[in-house]
């Protein structure tokens, strides 16, 4: 069943994705292994670009060791920092 707030979630974050695409800039959409649900938020939000034709950014699941020190968030973004 889906949430009225989950809804209103994705079309605020697509509203910036989309924004942010049209200003030229590259968006990555990062997530954290740990946390629950977010495999539904992903998918209504798929949902919420895909109605508005516009591109699903790129994805980085994190997990905690990823993000435990400085230089291991760098390593495990590394393919898409520049």
């Amino acid at each position: 069943m889906k949430s009225a707030g989950g809804n209103r979630k994705s079309r605020r974050k697509a509203d910036q994705i989309q924004e942010y695409g049209n200003r030229g800039f590259t968006v990555l959409l990062l997530g954290m292994s740990s946390l629950p649900g977010k495999g539904v938020w992903v998918s209504q939000l798929k949902k919420e670009l895909s109605a508005r034709g516009v591109e699903m950014p790129g994805t980085k699941n994190l997990s905690l060791s990823d993000v435990a020190s400085r230089d291991s968030t760098k390593k495990s973004l590394g393919g898409f920092l520049r």
